[in-house]
């Protein structure tokens, strides 16, 4: 009784405190901010928009190559302008907040990467490899931003990065893979090449996610007696992820059962 009568009080202070000072969270008055991530995750959504994005390497009469390169947005107000484009018309199901709107944005940076490298800047032969891609991208930043373990209809087909920002890609089952990823692959399954030959592919796909070498990520689990099952695949694979874009993340339910 005297717990909650303290816990009134405080309330009852705090709302005089707070009393005329609250302001709703609007994309007006608290603009998206707008760092190297965000301009690059804006200026690729750009070119995905403009369809631009699936330009190849140029070889020039004199064997000089041109990589494909897209410059700088000019301003915060053109980068918010395609970030605000692209939720609108590709991720209209997500809540339209603050947090979801950071998350997804920050998601997305960790994917466009991708767009820096050789593989993308130097591709001849691919053709659609950045809308193809893109589209992934903006799927993949969607179902992680609203993830949710307490069943297993959780999103499973998820594009990964060799050390070389090459692509590859985890799935459970090439079947259910879609037609326009496949092609990227030319029809064949990746898992089933020499890369994961006599591998675990859930453990060479973590080990390049989380930057370390397979032999060790594989002695880990060894030393531990720890058993890789798919959904807990899945589980580190999401919690990484949170890692490197550093949005805050709450585990709830039985350890190692629900996230």
């Amino acid at each position: 009784m005297i717990v909650a009568r303290k816990f009134l009080i405080k309330m009852r202070l705090l709302s005089i405190v707070c009393q005329n000072q609250l302001e709703e969270v609007t994309n007006e008055n608290y603009q998206l901010l707008i760092g190297d991530s965000e301009e690059l995750v804006a200026r690729f959504l750009k070119a995905f928009d403009d369809k631009t994005i699936d330009r190849m390497l140029i070889v020039n009469p004199d064997e000089t190559k041109q990589p494909v390169k897209f410059d700088r947005l000019p301003d915060d107000h053109q980068c918010r302008l395609q970030i605000h484009r692209m939720l609108d018309r590709y991720a209209s199901g997500i809540p339209r907040n603050k947090i979801f709107e950071l998350s997804f944005t920050k998601f997305l940076y960790r994917r466009v990467l991708f767009f820096l490298g050789g593989f993308y800047s130097l591709n001849q032969t691919v053709k659609h490899l950045g809308t193809t891609v893109m589209k992934q991208m903006i799927e993949e930043a969607k179902t992680l931003s609203q993830i949710d373990f307490s069943n297993d209809n959780f999103r499973k087909v998820y594009l990964v990065y060799d050390p070389g920002f090459s692509l590859q890609i985890l799935h459970t089952n090439w079947s259910v893979v879609p037609i326009e990823l496949k092609q990227l692959f030319r029809h064949r399954d990746p898992l089933e090449g020499s890369e994961f030959c006599n591998k675990n592919p859930f453990a060479k796909c973590l080990s390049w996610l989380i930057n370390i070498p397979y032999d060790q990520f594989e002695r880990l689990m060894n030393e531990s007696k720890f058993v890789l099952t798919e959904n807990f695949a899945y589980k580190l694979f999401h919690i990484h992820e949170r890692k490197l874009t550093k949005m805050p993340l709450i585990i709830e339910g039985d350890t190692g059962k629900v996230f």
